[in-house]
This record gives C-alpha cells, sequence and structure tokens, in this order.
C-alpha cells in the first residue's frame, strides 16, 4: 500500500512537471521577442521575418541572403573568436566587440568553437554572445524559414539555401532541422552529389555535416578514402567524426586515433569516443573519466593512450555500434492495481503487450534474447516469459519474496533482489546457491550488475553498496534515498553507475567511487539506460525520452501508465 501510494504521488507531481514542461519549450511566437533584439540587431532580423510570415519564398531566400555573411567576413570571425583567448584583456574585448556587430549570424560559429574551448575565458565569452545577440529570435526566425522552403518546387535552388545556412545555426533545433531537410535531401536527385562535395568544402561545419549525413553510405564511391583523409583534418571536430564514422562503416580505426581527440573535439563526439574505448577496456582499470575542463580532458585522453600501449592492447579492434532492436516498458496503474509490459520497436511501434495485476519489478532479455518480466504482489513473486508464435512454452516460475530486480549475468541466469537480499538463478530461473547478500533491517531498492559479475546494491537509506562477484563487499557511498522503490541503476562500462534521482530532477552518471561525472536534468526520472552511442534512455511521467550524447532531446514517446522499469535489446552485430 506504501508503495502505491509514492507511486501516485509520484505520477501526480510529475504531471505538474509536465505542465511546467509544456510551458517552458512551447515555441513564443516572433512578434514576443522585439524586445530581445534591439537596436541594428533587430533591424537585421526585421526583414526575414516579415518574409517568413508572408510565406513568399523568394522573398524569404533573399531576406536570408542579406542576414547571411558574405566569404570576406566569415574569414574574419575564426580569427576573433581565437582573440578571446588572448593574453591581453584589451584585446579580447576588441574581439568580442567585433562579434557583436558581424550580428546573429556569428552565433553558429560561437557555439562551435565553445564546444570545443577549454580556455575559460574565452568560454565565457562566447556564451555572453548569445545573451548579447537576439539567439532565441534567431532559431525561431530560421527553423520557421526552413519548415517553409518549398524543395520540391526549387529542390538545387533550396538546397543551396540550406547548406549555406550549415555553420549559422545558433542552437540544436535549427541544427537538427536542417539535418532533417538535408537527410531527406539525398534522394532527390542531385543530393548525394551536393553533400560529397561538402565533404571538401572550407567550412568546417559542412564538412561535419557532410559527413554525418554520408556516414552510412559506405557504398557511396570512395567515401572510406575520403573519411581516413577527413580524419586528419586541422578542425578536431571534423576529425574525430570522420574516424567515428569509419568505425560505423567497418572500416579498421586505431583506438588511439578516438583516444588523442579526447582532449580537443566537442563534447558529445568525446561522449561517442570514450563510450566506444570503454567498452573496450577491462572494469578493473580505473581510467578516469572524461569531463570538459582542460585539464580533465587531457588526463582522460593521456589515460587511454597509455593503457592502449600495453602489450597485446594494439589488437584490439572497435566495432560499429549497433542499433537498438527492441524497447522493454514495464508500467504500472496502482489506480486500477494493474501493470503492462510493452515490447516496442526502435521506431516505437508496439509489437508485444503483455497485461498483469501484479506490480512489475524489473523486465528485461534473456541470454536467447527472449523478453522476461519479473513481477511481485506482496511476499511471492514470479518470474514469467512473454509469448509469441513459434515460441516453445515456457512456465512461469514461482518465487517467493518481495522482488526488487531481476538482471540478466554474463554466460546466462540472473540476479535477483528481493527485499533483504540477493541471489543467484540459473537460465531456467532456478536458485543457486545460498544468498549472496543478506540485508537485517535494511531495504534493498534496486540493483545492477557489472560486466566482470561485480553488482551495486542501493538501500533506501541512500548508501550505495559494491559488491565482488562472490558478494564480497568492496566499498560504499551515499546517494540520495531512492523515493521509488524499483527505480532502475544501470552499471556502466567501467564500473560507473546512472542512477535515476527522481527528487533531484535528474539523472546522474558517477564514478566507481560515487564521483559525479556527468548529469542530465529529467523532470522525475524513474529509470535510465546509457546507449553504447553515448545518447541515454529515460523513462518518466512524462514517458520515454531519449537523449543524444551532448544530452539534447531526440525523441519522446508517451506511454500508458508510470512507466517505472526499462530494458532495450541490440540488433545481433556481424
Amino acid at each position: 500500500m506504501g508503495w502505491s501510494l509514492i507511486v501516485i504521488g509520484i505520477g501526480l507531481w510529475g504531471s505538474l512537471f509536465w505542465q511546467a514542461w509544456q510551458g517552458r519549450v512551447s515555441t513564443v511566437p516572433p512578434d514576443q521577442m522585439d524586445e530581445e533584439a534591439g537596436g541594428a540587431n533587430a533591424a537585421r532580423l526585421a526583414g526575414l521575418r516579415e518574409a517568413v510570415r508572408s510565406g513568399d519564398n523568394r522573398a524569404m531566400a533573399r531576406e536570408l541572403d542579406r542576414f547571411l555573411p558574405g566569404p570576406d567576413d566569415e574569414k574574419k570571425w575564426p580569427k576573433w573568436i581565437a582573440q578571446l583567448a588572448d593574453d591581453d584583456a584589451s584585446r579580447r574585448e576588441a574581439a568580442r566587440v567585433a562579434l557583436l556587430e558581424a550580428g546573429p549570424a556569428v552565433l553558429g560559429h560561437a557555439r562551435r568553437a565553445r564546444s570545443m574551448e577549454t580556455d575559460l575565458t574565452a568560454r565565457a565569452l562566447l556564451d555572453s554572445l548569445a545573451d548579447d545577440l537576439p539567439a532565441k529570435t534567431t532559431s525561431s526566425a530560421l527553423v520557421q524559414a526552413i519548415r517553409q522552403a518549398d524543395i520540391g518546387k526549387d529542390p538545387a535552388g533550396v538546397r543551396a539555401l540550406f547548406w549555406r545556412l550549415v555553420p549559422h545555426t545558433p542552437d540544436s533545433a535549427v541544427e537538427q532541422a536542417l539535418a532533417r531537410e538535408l537527410e531527406v535531401d539525398l534522394a532527390a536527385p542531385g543530393g548525394v552529389e551536393a553533400a560529397r562535395a561538402k565533404l571538401e568544402d572550407a567550412d568546417p561545419a559542412r564538412r561535419e555535416m557532410a559527413i554525418t549525413l554520408l556516414a552510412g553510405k559506405s557504398g557511396e564511391g570512395n567515401l572510406p578514402a575520403v573519411l581516413v583523409k577527413l580524419s586528419a583534418d586541422a578542425d578536431p571536430a571534423v576529425a574525430l567524426r570522420a574516424r567515428l564514422a569509419l568505425v560505423d562503416i567497418g572500416q579498421k580505426v586505431r583506438p588511439t586515433d578516438l583516444a588523442e581527440r579526447l582532449a580537443d573535439a566537442p563534447a558529445p563526439l568525446c561522449r561517442k569516443a570514450e563510450a566506444r574505448l570503454l567498452w573496450l577496456g577491462r572494469d578493473a582499470d580505473p581510467l578516469p573519466p572524461w569531463r570538459e575542463d582542460a585539464g580533465s580532458r587531457a588526463a582522460c585522453a593521456q589515460a587511454w593512450r597509455q593503457w592502449l600501449a600495453e602489450p597485446g592492447r594494439d589488437k584490439l579492434e572497435l566495432r560499429p555500434v549497433p542499433s537498438i532492436d527492441r524497447v522493454l516498458v514495464g508500467q504500472i496503474n496502482s489506480a486500477q492495481n494493474e501493470s503492462v509490459l510493452l515490447e516496442l520497436d526502435p521506431a516505437g511501434k508496439t509489437q508485444g503487450r503483455l497485461l498483469t495485476s501484479d506490480l512489475i519489478a524489473s523486465c528485461g532479455f534473456g541470454s536467447d534474447g527472449r523478453p522476461f518480466l519479473a513481477k511481485s504482489d506482496g511476499e511471492t513473486g514470479q518470474l514469467a516469459w512473454t509469448e509469441r508464435e513459434g515460441d516453445a512454452k515456457r512456465e512461469p516460475v514461482e518465487l517467493q519474496g518481495r522482488l526488487v530486480g531481476l538482471i540478466p549475468a554474463e554466460g546466462g541466469g540472473f540476479l535477483l533482489a528481493r527485499r533483504d537480499r540477493v541471489s543467484r538463478l540459473d537460465a531456467q530461473g532456478k536458485e543457486t546457491g545460498d544468498a549472496l547478500v543478506s540485508l537485517g533491517k535494511r531495504v534493498i531498492s534496486s540493483v545492477a550488475v557489472a560486466r566482470d559479475g561485480w553488482f551495486a546494491v542501493w538501500r533506501d537509506d541512500g548508501i550505495l553498496v559494491w559488491h565482488n562477484a562472490a558478494g564480497e563487499m568492496v566499498n560504499q557511498f551515499r546517494l540520495p534515498p531512492p523515493q521509488v522503490v524499483g527505480a532502475g541503476i544501470q552499471v556502466l562500462p567501467g564500473r560507473r553507475l546512472l542512477v535515476p534521482l527522481v527528487g533531484e530532477n535528474r539523472v546522474a552518471e558517477l564514478d566507481r567511487d560515487g564521483r559525479e561525472i556527468r548529469s542530465i536534468s529529467v523532470d522525475s526520472p524513474l529509470a535510465a539506460i546509457r546507449l553504447r552511442d553515448g545518447g541515454t534512455l529515460v523513462t518518466s511521467p512524462e514517458g520515454l525520452t531519449r537523449l543524444d550524447p551532448a544530452d539534447r532531446l531526440l525523441s519522446r514517446q508517451r506511454v500508458d501508465w508510470l512507466p517505472v522499469a526499462l530494458s532495450i535489446r541490440y540488433k545481433a552485430g556481424p
């Protein structure tokens, strides 16, 4: 009963946050942003915004041409941006003033430079440009211009306009809108050829966008050879994106080629690179985590270079990141005392649905890839497998005690967490041996397993305890006490932890000793999974949310009830 009340409270709390979120991200009409874009910058945007309102594509193209800088102007900007890190304060201020006078179109260049800048003063000055220039108005106008462009009437002209806009994306909304349109354009006559030409563009942002668009088209001409050339590009973002693209199309890339760019490439790409390197490493190796500050970047890159230089590690191979095949979401409806397990494909389409009257403790995929559900009602529990046409029928396994979690273990079988103890089950659900961990008066709230068999137990008093594969305690540290029983934690490679902190409205990544590495803002997160590409999948009262490695929203899918359990299955690799 207490658990149900907590869940109901969280659900109501989440609904309030949902309303707040709706208000926070809803698009503000351009008419309400006039005060933000004052002076000369307002005049620069006025014609563009009026053309967007009118729906006149020719007028819009003409005003965009006035808004965007000429080639000579763009050549000056990198010099001014570099000057923001000058030791002379007067030269830094002169560069800042020059960039402000350049107008809103400079925001894209500043944003890109900010993602790679390690000098704190320069980063602060780049951040100030977004505060002093009409960033929101610019973004709104550009997004609407992109959406209104009719690629069917003049595909070549609109394509040229889109490619010209690439370096001037002031935020992720414009960047994603452009990327979507250019991806659609690849199917139009001349689309692929135009993207291939941009691989040799003078602007690094266009080269980077072209790599992103063409990375999945390894059969297109001599793309691998071009990517090899770009992997030595002077621009760190272009170089690392090219190396990651080579891995994704199955080309051999040395792990050190990723490690060396951890010191200077943009955060999203560094997170992708680190995520791939961590799958090569051993959990026992305490490699320092990647963080954005210069010292942590350098330390992480150096540690990986040293680790990879040890004998035998030159044979380690990077592999493409597998695609997600299935997503399981376990939901509860405490008002009706019902639960449902949804099986979704990568597009979010329901592939299977299992209703039950018990509370879902956890869900996942066994060693055979078959979905399972662990549910509990009072002092008993059950392990059940979903049934599909052609599958051999598997009888449910009855389990004594209140279940908290059931996690597949490496090599088969499960780690079972009850409220007061942790034990092992074989692949058929039969308990093997004595309990690995037994608690007295404390209660287990969640448990997660590492690749090497170590497991982490999160107790109701906020203490997280690491145990080795034999169940012996290794170390412990304190977290905020969990507010929802069954909230899922995940052990990442390197014995890091992904922890949904529902009361703090964020998902935290911690190292093995409890030090925070990364924090993602999500209202009332209930379960979280870090994906192989460095992105994150989170359940909350809002539904199922997917974020990219920069923690930007990629998609959000509403579900039926409160999603308290989450699992994914990747497609089988080559």
